[in-house]
C-alpha cells in the first residue's frame, strides 16, 4: 500500500494506516526470530509502525487503509440537527433487528410517556486524488509461533515475521 502511494507521487510524510483493533493487536504481539517484538509502538489503540501513524477502528474490519490526510478534503458547517418525538415506536436495543421480526420488542414513546431526541450532523469528505487512498481487504492478522499470516481478499498473500506484504 506504501508502494502504491509512493509510486503516485504522493507523499509519505503523515500516512495514516487504519485497522481493527484485532489486527493492531496481534501485529502489536507478533515476535521476530529472536522473540522481540516486531512491532513495539502498535497496540489495539493504535501507534505507530516504521514512523507511520496507525488509527485503529473497528468498522475498518478486515481492511487495512492507507490514506494521505493532507490529500483528504473534509467539510462541516458545525451545526447539530435535534429532532424531538413524543409519538414514534422505536425498539430499545443495542442490536436492533433489521428488518423488523415478529418477535421484535417495540415501545411506544407516547404510551410509555417518554420524549425521544435525535441528533444529526452532516459531514462530507473527497478525495480530490483517487491514488490518496489504498487500502487491502481481506487482510486477518492470526497470532502463529513464527509470526502472522495475513491472507489477503483473493486468498493466500503471506507475511511473516512482521513484514506486511505489498
Amino acid at each position: 500500500m506504501i508502494a502504491a502511494l509512493s509510486a503516485a507521487n504522493i507523499p509519505l510524510g503523515g500516512v495514516t494506516l487504519i485497522m481493527s483493533e484485532t489486527n493492531a493487536l496481534t501485529l502489536g504481539m507478533s515476535r521476530d526470530a529472536m522473540g522481540n517484538r516486531a512491532f513495539p509502538n502498535l497496540t489495539a489503540e493504535g501507534g505507530s509502525i516504521d514512523g507511520i501513524n496507525v488509527v485503529t477502528s473497528n468498522t475498518a474490519g478486515t481492511m487495512v487503509i492507507a490514506l494521505q490526510p493532507n490529500l483528504i478534503l473534509f467539510a462541516d458547517d458545525g451545526g447539530v440537527s435535534i429532532d424531538v418525538s413524543r409519538e414514534a415506536t422505536v425498539q430499545m436495543d443495542s442490536t436492533p433487528d433489521t428488518p423488523t421480526l415478529a418477535t421484535t420488542v417495540q415501545t411506544s414513546l407516547w404510551q410509555n410517556n417518554l420524549v425521544g431526541l435525535r441528533a444529526e450532523r452532516f459531514i462530507n469528505w473527497n478525495r480530490p486524488m483517487p491514488a490518496a487512498v489504498a487500502y487491502v481487504s481481506g487482510a486477518t492478522y492470526t497470532p502463529t509461533a513464527a509470526g502472522f499470516t495475513a491472507p489477503n481478499g483473493n486468498g493466500g498473500v503471506q507475511a511473516k515475521r512482521g513484514h506486511a506484504a505489498a
